[in-house]
């Protein structure tokens, strides 16, 4: 009889535990909705120029990091090794200084640690979805100290009720629209 007692009580605090975060990384998002937004935007019209991604290299978030992305290479610079060398690969693609300057301080504004795009292929075609990704949700939890918090940002084109179906399959859940989320193992897709 203890046993079973035992059983049903760890199964209700792990559904708890589950139940609690989605509510909390549900509830993230509404938080800072209008910053993600903007992180969204300014994102879309600087990688518009010239592919990349951006984000903070250490939990200090002082360390920014990118990635180059041009037609066969792909450069990874990091303020870390050097900030005249960050300075003039900036410079060198011509982003607009300032509005990466106001991209990483909304970044670090909500603690967001990399903002990028990956492909995915739906019946062979490519689809280009933007993702943010944030440390843990809840912090000081020894299980979820090293799980990131991802959101991905479909094309609203792409979601349909098959695409949906798909998408939650492999782990996500939808937040809003075209808006979905998951907790993973690495910070980088």
């Amino acid at each position: 009889m203890k046993s079973l007692v035992y059983i049903v009580f760890m199964a209700a605090l792990f559904s708890a535990c589950a139940a609690s975060k989605e509510k909390k990384t549900d509830k993230y998002y509404f938080e800072h909705e209008q910053e993600i937004q903007e992180i969204i935007s300014l994102y879309k019209s600087l990688y518009k120029h010239q592919p990349f991604s951006l984000g903070f290299s250490d939990r200090s978030y002082e360390h920014i990091g990118m990635d180059i992305i041009t037609d066969t290479v792909r450069y990874a610079i990091d303020n870390l090794q050097s900030m005249q060398i960050f300075r003039e690969a900036v410079y060198a693609f011509e982003y607009d200084t300032v509005a990466i300057r106001n991209l990483y301080r909304k970044m670090y504004d909500i603690k967001c640690i990399w903002v990028g795009t990956t492909d995915i292929y739906y019946k062979g075609e490519k689809e280009d979805v933007i993702f943010l990704t944030f440390r843990s949700v809840r912090f000081g939890n020894p299980f979820l100290d090293r799980k990131y918090y991802t959101l991905v940002i479909f094309d609203p084109r792409f979601i349909n009720a098959e695409t949906d179906r798909l998408i939650r399959e492999v782990g996500y859940k939808n937040v809003k629209n075209e808006i979905y989320f998951s907790i993973v193992e690495k910070f980088r897709m």
